[in-house]
């Protein structure tokens, strides 16, 4: 995130959900410097979260309880091409 933002003034990393790693990534952007950057909304109920994915550029999707399933709702469902 801090190259990205070396590059790119206008970013900011949004994190939907919560769980066990929530406070070392609060942690670790706090020592990085980043926590002007990074958004932690929290759970998300499951009708909402295509309203995330329709206002992201990017994302990255880390599920280590369902390795090999898919997302209920798919991101690319959502995305657009840029102008």
């Amino acid at each position: 995130m801090s190259k990205i933002i070396l590059e790119e003034k206008e970013v900011s990393l949004l994190i939907v959900g919560a769980g066990e790693e929530e406070q070392e990534l609060r942690n670790l952007a706090q020592k990085l410097n980043l926590t002007s950057k990074c958004i932690f909304v929290g759970n998300v109920p499951h009708e909402r979260i295509l309203d995330y994915y329709s206002i992201v550029d990017m994302l990255i999707y880390p599920r280590i309880s369902r390795p090999m399933k898919a997302p209920k709702a798919s991101p690319i469902a959502v995305v657009s091409p840029q102008p």
